[in-house]
């Protein structure tokens, strides 16, 4: 995945699975959502995405919105800042000029990035869900169905 052959990534899949387990429950009332479409589950899938970037553009305020965060995270060509510190008198350069949240507001945010991740997760989960049943379904009707010999 990130290059390194023996990183183990079974702990924090764990962890992200419980994270979508609870995002489950919390919204167990809604019902079995085998009875939508796998266009409904893309359409979700992309609205929580977008609340996932809503949630880390409120991680640093950043004032372009979160398509500007991953242009600067991504390190593409972007705007900067360039000013001259006025302590040590050397330039410097900034991507942004956000102020990143701290401490305590930082746990709670990163903790609605997080969520927002898992609801993404869970619709992209219940679209292969549909995708196995359907897959189910038509194996079951092609071992059903007489086959012709030529």
């Amino acid at each position: 995945m990130s290059g390194e052959p023996d990183f183990d990534y079974s702990q924090p899949l764990i962890a992200f699975v419980e994270d979508m387990r609870a995002a489950l429950a919390k919204n167990s009332h809604k019902g079995n959502w085998r009875r939508d479409g796998m266009r409904t589950f893309l359409r979700r899938c992309t609205e929580e995405l977008e609340e996932v970037g809503v949630a880390m553009d409120q991680l640093s305020n950043l004032p372009g919105g979160w398509r500007e965060f991953f242009d600067w995270y991504d390190e593409r060509p972007r705007k900067a800042t360039v000013r001259r510190n006025p302590e040590t008198g050397k330039i410097e350069m900034s991507s942004h000029n956000a102020r990143r949240l701290e401490g305590v507001d930082r746990i709670e945010q990163l903790g609605k990035v997080i969520a927002e991740a898992a609801d993404v997760a869970n619709f992209a989960m219940m679209m292969a869900d549909k995708a196995r049943c359907e897959i189910a379904e038509i194996q079951k009707d092609l071992s059903g169905a007489e086959v012709v010999k030529s």
